[in-house]
């Protein structure tokens, strides 16, 4: 196999105007091995990683290659190293473009497993600080069920936290009524990494998006509340 032989080449061939396609078809046939060779080859230098993404045939490849991930291990793997790269790679047309976004997904389907990883969880982070109100509900949507669990989580607790900050009051009320909810509400208080709820108590903004949901016929404007 004439790619097998170039395979120290082939971010160079990605980026080819001629090869990258050849490289896209590859990525489609490809076994889950050989898709973790590759994957290695690309991601194994930060510059090179970088260079690809931001070109105009590059990306394509690496939006195939992404379109072409088999399991959770090579999904991470590209994750942390995306992860390093990701501020100036988001500067760059089209390194924020479609490869950016299918990667986002990735992170997003597999928020669950990420969250309660203890590196994953900084990649949840980073993906729910930008603030993109689909992107963070569809995480919360991804998380359901979990919320009361993953606010004793060291790790998982500062996303749930996050998504509190940083969604819309409508998406960030689900989370608390949830864990309020939940028959370990007064151990998630007293908890070290739940406690953040307690401080949440005092902030109108939750308990606003809190009300609409559950008390959707009140008028929450004429409502006071002492905190």
């Amino acid at each position: 196999m004439v790619l097998w032989q170039d395979k120290d080449h082939l971010c160079d061939l990605m980026m080819d105007q001629y090869f990258n396609s050849l490289i896209q078809s590859v990525f489609e046939v490809s076994s889950v091995d050989h898709i973790t060779i590759f994957l290695g080859l690309i991601i194994q230098n930060d510059h090179k990683l970088m260079e690809v993404c931001m070109h105009n045939h590059g990306t394509r490849a690496i939006q195939k290659l992404l379109g072409n991930l088999k399991t959770q291990e090579q999904i991470r793997a590209v994750i942390f190293a995306v992860k390093r790269i990701t501020v100036k790679l988001s500067k760059n047309i089209n390194g924020e473009g479609d490869a950016m976004t299918q990667l986002i997904e990735k992170i997003v389907s597999h928020a669950l497993v990420f969250t309660e990883h203890p590196f994953g969880n900084y990649v949840v982070q980073y993906v729910v600080k930008m603030k993109e109100p689909f992107v963070n509900a569809t995480t919360i949507s991804q998380l359901l069920g979990r919320f009361a669990q993953l606010s004793m989580n060291r790790q998982a607790s500062i996303v749930v936290e996050n998504l509190l900050e940083f969604s819309e009051e409508k998406a960030a009320a689900i989370i608390i009524q949830e864990i309020m909810c939940s028959a370990n509400f007064v151990r998630i208080l007293q908890d070290p990494c739940g406690n953040y709820m307690n401080s949440l108590g005092k902030s109108k903004r939750y308990w606003t998006g809190y009300i609409t949901i559950v008390f959707p016929t009140w008028n929450v404007e004429v409502i006071s509340v002492e905190v």
